[in-house]
């Protein structure tokens, strides 16, 4: 993890206050849905970087999302946003390239 990284995952952890969760407790039972969706959000859909910011396991994540149909279409909604943006900065510096030639 790189030091960009950490710092917005502190800040993750800070706004959420990670630290005072029960982690034994399920995560329904730690985070409201609202929680979730904003957390989705923020971490682009990111599985990884939500296992960590949750301080669950991938197939603990997984398991919930099965049963909250709708934060796993929220889940696959910020993917699909990210690739849009990457789409776009990559046909923008095509388009740059080709005008150079």
């Amino acid at each position: 993890m790189t030091s960009k990284q950490e710092k917005k995952f502190a800040n993750i952890a800070d706004e959420y206050k990670l630290a005072e969760r029960d982690v034994s407790l399920p995560l329904a039972k730690r985070f409201t849905k609202k929680e979730m969706r904003e957390l989705i959000c923020k971490l682009f859909g990111n599985t990884s970087e939500l296992c960590k910011a949750l301080d669950c396991t991938r197939s603990q994540l997984l398991a919930y999302l099965e049963k909250q149909p709708d934060l796993k279409q929220d889940m696959k909604d910020a993917r699909e946003a990210v690739v849009d943006k990457a789409e776009k900065v990559m046909t923008s510096l095509l388009d740059s390239q080709n005008e150079q030639i």
